[in-house]
């Protein structure tokens, strides 16, 4: 499933909760070197891996970049239509050691 199936789902199921305009965000940490994985499934990876797993599964490739991205999606309800906006920060591997050694 892509991350733009999953965050247009999760605004309509907000939507249909709310019955009125939301605004939802999700964040994806994506590994160039795993073809962007864990993408979306960030938060299964941690509570499966932890922080020093992802590190561990990048060890045998030397590309070890990595970018976050936040998507927002904003549906009003005038349509079916389900507004998405994102924003990509390129992270590199120091911040990502510093990030995993809190």
């Amino acid at each position: 499933m892509t991350t733009y199936i999953i965050f247009r789902l999760k605004c309509k199921s907000a939507f249909e909760l709310i019955k009125g305009p939301v605004v939802v965000e999700d964040t994806c940490l994506c590994f160039r070197a795993l073809n962007d994985l864990p993408g979306p499934y960030i938060k299964w990876f941690l509570k499966g891996i932890g922080p020093q797993g992802l590190v561990k599964m990048l060890a045998g490739f030397d590309d070890k970049s990595a970018f976050a991205l936040a998507t927002f999606a904003y549906m009003d309800g005038t349509g079916d239509d389900v507004k998405l906006f994102k924003v990509c920060d390129p992270l590199l591997p120091k911040k990502l050691f510093l990030a995993t050694n809190l």
